[in-house]
Order: C-alpha cells, then sequence, then structure tokens
C-alpha cells in the first residue's frame, strides 16, 4: 500500500488544536491569562512549525535521498527544527512549564517526521 505524501498537508491543522490545547491545559493553574497566552502560542507555532518541519525534512531527502545517512541527517534537521522554536517562543512567552507543554509535540512530533520519512522513502528507490 502506497501512502500520498499529499495527505500530509492536513497535519498542521491538527497539530495546531492539539498542541495549543495541551500547552493550555498544563499551564492551567497559572490563571486565565498564561493559559490563553501559553495555548495560542503554542497552537500558531504548531501550526507553522508542522509546515516548516515538514518543508525541512522534505528538503533534506530530497538532497541527500533515501541512504541512511540521508534519512537520519533528514530526521536530525526536522527534530532540530521542532525541538528549537518551540523553546525560544515559549521562553520569550515566559511559559512556566515549558518541558511539559512541548513534550507531547516532540514525542508526536518525532512519530510524524519518521512516518513522513518513511513514506518519502517508499516512493523513491533506495540510494546507498
Amino acid at each position: 500500500m502506497q501512502i500520498d505524501p499529499r495527505l500530509f498537508r492536513f497535519a498542521p491543522l491538527l497539530a495546531a488544536l492539539v498542541f495549543g490545547s495541551w500547552a493550555a491545559y498544563v499551564n492551567s493553574e497559572y490563571g486565565m491569562m498564561v493559559l490563553v497566552r501559553t495555548g495560542v502560542g503554542q497552537g500558531v507555532y504548531a501550526l507553522f512549525s508542522t509546515w516548516i518541519v515538514t518543508y525541512t525534512t522534505r528538503r533534506s531527502f530530497e538532497k541527500l535521498g533515501s541512504c541512511a545517512y540521508g534519512l537520519t541527517f533528514s530526521f536530525l534537521s526536522g527534530f532540530a527544527v521542532m525541538a528549537l522554536i518551540p523553546i525560544v517562543i515559549h521562553l520569550i512567552l515566559g511559559t512556566p512549564e515549558i518541558i511539559l507543554a512541548i513534550a507531547p509535540g516532540l514525542i508526536w512530533g518525532s512519530g510524524f517526521v519518521g512516518f513522513y520519512l518513511w513514506t518519502l522513502a517508499r516512493a523513491v528507490p533506495t540510494t546507498t
């Protein structure tokens, strides 16, 4: 069964809803302003970062191919973008629980990047 990589175009909207809600929830004990600020901040980040992570991962894969090095570097480049941007955003927002706010996104995002690379690799012949 071949999965069409275009299916991934809806991931940013889902990421915004899920991860924005999570960040708001884990910071809800700090009051409504913090809840809204962190929820919206994480949601907007998740929307745009999913596009950016997908683009970064795809471009790395296109340049390096489906060899072990290409897949590893593509995964790590996507993960680096996925980790660094929210840390900076939450530091600027003053989020009290940064690690709790971004952990689900890093965990699920890693799976997303891995699955996306697997989908891309299945669509092209293996290079060595």
